[in-house]
């Protein structure tokens, strides 16, 4: 077209309509078809040019919309997720608020989100990490209210304790070997001669058992299993 060889031109966008189409790129044939409207028109073919500016208006039209049907889709993906962080952060104060008391003063009791994520950054730092981990077990929540504030009342300012489910609680204790397995006894003691009668409750009481945290499972599901495992074998029981 530059050069004025207006059927050369022709020919070539013949061609070029033909290859566009094989690679299926729509946004290169609308425009192949636009120069094939501009040298029909040169050429006084004006039915073509006609013809051939329809085709590059359809895929022009359907291009936008394509366009603009991603746009939007990315906006409502962008906005559910900001949705989907702003409503984790309002469960997690929701539940904050509702399962601890603040009135409590459970100052070492911390999120189930923020207690696992504790977790696996001890568990990084392999055999520098002077945590081990206790857990206390009952199939009833109203057990483990009592026994979340007695455990509280042996943190020290480095522990964290957490409800972990509706049946676990998780003590991160900034202790291993000897002053962790002190701390373990201590508690099941403590449980053991807790009066649980004058709370109204009349089954066995809780379960402690102590975890090395490298050896320690990295989700809620895990300990579930363990939990189910330690069962059959009789020692969740003992």
């Amino acid at each position: 077209m530059l050069r004025g060889n207006i059927d050369s031109a022709e020919q070539l966008l013949h061609s070029a309509v033909q290859l566009a189409g094989s690679v299926n790129d729509d946004e290169l044939l609308s425009q192949i078809y636009y120069q094939q409207a501009v040298v029909s028109e040169q050429k006084k073919q004006f039915q073509a040019a006609l013809s051939a500016f329809k085709k590059y208006r359809e895929l022009s039209i359907q291009l936008l919309k394509d366009q603009t049907t991603r746009d939007s889709r990315d906006k409502a993906h962008s906005a559910k997720r900001q949705l989907e962080q702003r409503a984790r952060k309002l469960i997690h104060r929701v539940r904050t608020q509702y399962e601890y008391d603040p009135e409590k003063h459970l100052s070492n009791v911390v999120s189930e989100t923020y207690w696992w994520e504790q977790l696996v950054l001890f568990k990084t730092q392999l055999k520098s990490a002077n945590y081990a981990v206790l857990v206390i077990y009952h199939h009833d929540s109203r057990y483990l209210d009592i026994c979340t504030e007695l455990a509280h009342a042996l943190c020290t300012d480095h522990d964290l304790l957490s409800r972990l489910n509706s049946e676990h609680i998780g003590l991160l204790l900034a202790d291993k070997d000897e002053p962790a397995e002190q701390m373990h006894q201590i508690l099941k003691q403590m449980l053991a001669l807790y009066p649980w009668q004058r709370q109204g409750l009349e089954n066995q009481s809780p379960t402690v058992l102590l975890q090395d945290i490298l050896t320690f499972p990295f989700t809620i599901e895990q300990l579930e299993l363990l939990t189910i495992q330690d069962e059959a074998d009789g020692r969740v029981t003992e």
